[in-house]
This record gives C-alpha cells, sequence and structure tokens, in this order.
C-alpha cells in the first residue's frame, strides 16, 4: 500500500478518458442513424372514438376494428359493448385477419 502513495491517482486522467469516450460513440451514433424521422409505416393514425365502432351493422365486425386499430384495449372495447372482455377476446380471435376498409 506505502508504494502506491507516491504514484499519481488513477482518477487524474479519467475525465479526458470519458470526454473521448463520449466524442467517438456520438460521432458513430451521429454517422448511422437518422433518429429524427420516424418510418410513415410506424406512425398509426390516431382512432376513432368508440362510439364509431360501436355503430357498425355487424358488431363483431365493428369490435374487430376497433381491436385492429391498436389504440384500445379489450376491456375498453368491452365496457362500450356491455360485453365481457372474454367474448370480446372470442370475437376477435374469430375474426383476426379480415380487414375492415374504415373511411378516415
Amino acid at each position: 500500500m506505502r508504494a502506491g502513495v507516491e504514484l499519481p491517482s488513477v482518477w487524474n486522467d479519467l475525465r479526458g478518458q470519458i470526454e473521448e469516450f463520449i466524442e467517438i460513440m456520438q460521432q458513430h451514433v451521429q454517422s448511422d442513424y437518422d433518429i429524427s424521422e420516424i418510418p410513415r409505416a410506424q406512425r398509426r393514425a390516431k382512432a376513432k372514438p368508440l362510439s364509431y365502432y360501436s355503430s357498425f351493422n355487424d358488431r363483431n365486425a365493428g369490435i374487430a376494428a376497433a381491436y385492429q386499430t391498436g389504440g384500445y384495449t379489450m376491456k375498453a372495447i368491452a365496457g362500450e359493448f356491455w360485453l365481457h372482455y372474454v367474448t370480446v377476446s372470442r370475437i376477435v380471435e374469430k375474426n383476426w385477419g379480415m380487414i375492415y376498409f374504415i373511411k378516415t
């Protein structure tokens, strides 16, 4: 332990190492990625109100369409349609993969 007393502290040069590391990492990130834009495919339009889906002539189509927007949970849909969420789950499962074209 006494031999290390007169040696320079290991912390003296640490700050420069951190700054150099940060600079290298920032250059790497800036050169490889442009995170300022989100691709259009990853953007989701705001879901219409649940009352819109409850006005469908086919109740099950309305339930499936509401869930497929990604904007509502099964519990929220169940509340709008006065159903149990398990019933909503079964309806969604039976109608999964069907595409409902909804005018926006």
